[in-house]
């Protein structure tokens, strides 16, 4: 059986690389299934697993429609279901592209959407998120908020499931935390506030540093290529300032994990950093509230202190001495089960 495998791969977003690699390791158990995933051209695009012969990687050129339409057709002829693995797809920010699953539909293929998050989708976006979902097989979602927000529609009840976000099936518990750092990961926001506002944000950082942790060691680890720039701005800013001061180029999502278990306090703009942090309950985590993803992941895990907002950056320090909140173990328990719930729901819809 031939499945195909889409999302924002090959972009080295920690989140999407991470999800990809649960999602295959999962998958690949099932017998005689052979794994397609499609990612943009990059010669570091790597799946870290090993023994991954049913697993084949094709990539989408820049500039070059055409030929990826060519190569996508060829693959889908021969596959069963064209699946989207995880993330935010649906949201005025990140828009709705849904060509390739249109065409799956046209070349007769199943499709789905596993383990998403819906973020505000308005207009003619809206439609397009509404018609497509009308023709998937599968849809399920990683929290309450997006299950509601798609469960208005009568005609997408069947099909929806609540489960929980696929990157709870990683093993933490095989890593060993140090707390030996502070760690900081930017996102780019320019979609999200203005660019007075993530000068004010990078002031701020740098002010609550300044006065807090002098002497610490401090790394910049950014979590995406489009937020690499946004970081290593940040990086020179601080090396102006502070002594120990470390910018991470890391492609492998395992070795962004192992620093970010390390840390003592982090400081990050990217929800699976976030909720990669807190996994490992020691860790002090400060997340930047500037997308309702963020509450989403409160919501589904117990967390009830809120999240630092862009309009009161200033009060980090108010944020550190205040925030206590860790996840209960039985509730990890209960999202790495439902998370299992997404390869469950697949699997059933391949037997049917």
């Amino acid at each position: 059986m031939e499945l195909i495998l889409l999302g924002y791969y090959g972009y080295n977003n920690f989140g999407d690389d991470l999800m990809l690699s649960c999602l295959v390791n999962e998958l690949k158990e099932i017998s005689n299934i052979n794994i397609h995933v499609f990612v943009r051209f990059k010669k570091n695009f790597f799946l870290n697993e090993k023994n991954n012969c049913n697993v084949n990687v094709h990539y989408f050129y820049e500039n070059s429609m055409f030929r990826n339409v060519i190569n996508f057709i060829k693959i889908s002829f021969k596959s069963k279901f064209v699946i989207w693995g995880g993330g935010t797809c649906f949201s005025d920010q990140d828009g709705v592209d849904i060509r390739y699953f249109l065409l799956s539909k046209f070349l007769l293929c199943k499709i789905g959407y596993i383990g998403i998050g819906v973020g505000k989708v308005t207009g003619f976006r809206k439609f397009k998120m509404l018609f497509i979902l009308s023709l998937s097989s599968l849809i399920t979602v990683r929290d309450s908020l997006s299950y509601n927000t798609l469960y208005k529609f009568k005609f997408l009840r069947k099909k929806l499931i609540k489960t929980a976000d696929i990157s709870f099936l990683y093993d933490y518990n095989k890593l060993n935390p140090k707390n030996e750092y502070i760690l900081i990961s930017l996102h780019n926001l320019l979609r999200y506030t203005t660019i007075e506002r993530i000068y004010l944000r990078r002031l701020s950082l740098i002010d609550f540093i300044s006065n807090n942790y002098n002497n610490e060691i401090i790394y910049i680890l950014p979590l995406a290529d489009v937020d690499y720039e946004e970081n290593l701005t940040f990086y020179n800013h601080l090396l102006s300032k502070f002594k120990n001061v470390f910018f991470l180029n890391l492609k492998n999502y395992e070795d962004k994990i192992k620093y970010i278990q390390n840390a003592k306090i982090y400081y990050t703009e990217r929800l699976h950093g976030y909720i990669v942090s807190k996994l490992y309950n020691n860790i002090l985590t400060i997340p930047l509230n500037y997308s309702n993803k963020f509450q989403h992941f409160r919501n589904e895990t117990g967390i009830n202190y809120e999240g630092i907002e862009l309009n009161n950056i200033q009060n980090l320090r108010n944020y550190v001495l205040n925030n206590k909140n860790i996840i209960n173990n039985n509730k990890i328990k209960e999202l790495k089960n439902l998370a299992k719930q997404n390869i469950i729901a697949l699997k059933n819809v391949f037997n049917k």
